[in-house]
């Protein structure tokens, strides 16, 4: 944010705020949101193109493995 700034780019001031917090207070934070969806990602992918019955589990199981998910829904 700060090269942006510092090179002459007009940032708008909900982006200057989300690049320092995009969280809100009570929130997940960025870090834990990274990993989730990064586990959740994985085991989409593994679902799909590995025809994995351990990842259908796993992603069944995923508000287990990950209890900062408060809803998860799984668009087919």
């Amino acid at each position: 944010m700060q090269i942006a700034l510092d090179n002459g780019v007009e940032v708008p001031g909900i982006i200057a705020t989300l690049a320092k917090d995009g969280c809100q207070t009570g929130r997940l934070d960025a870090e834990q949101g990274l990993r989730v969806v990064q586990s959740v990602t994985s085991l989409a992918l593994e679902e799909s193109l590995l025809c994995s019955s351990a990842a259908t589990t796993a992603l069944a199981q995923i508000q287990t493995t990950h209890p900062e998910i408060i809803e998860f829904r799984e668009e087919l």
